[in-house]
């Protein structure tokens, strides 16, 4: 559900003349006022958009890649 409201309010910003990166600094201002080293051992989600290991896992099996965090349970 989360994702969905971040995908209308882009959709929506643009429209009114808004940039990707002033959605995405607004983003980063309400989960974690920036914090680009932000963490939240309740929710396991890490930095500044406060990503979480079912995200980064998702990434990687789309992509190919291996990232993860060595703060994260990822594995």
């Amino acid at each position: 559900m989360k994702i969905f409201l971040i995908f209308i309010l882009i959709c929506s910003s643009l429209n009114a003349g808004v940039s990707i990166l002033d959605v995405i600094t607004a983003i980063e201002k309400v989960e974690s006022n920036q914090d680009k080293y932000a963490i939240n051992e309740k929710e396991n989600a890490l930095g500044c958009l406060q990503i979480r290991p079912i995200m980064v896992k998702d990434y990687n099996r789309i992509t190919g890649v291996g990232w993860c965090s060595k703060n994260s349970k990822i594995n």
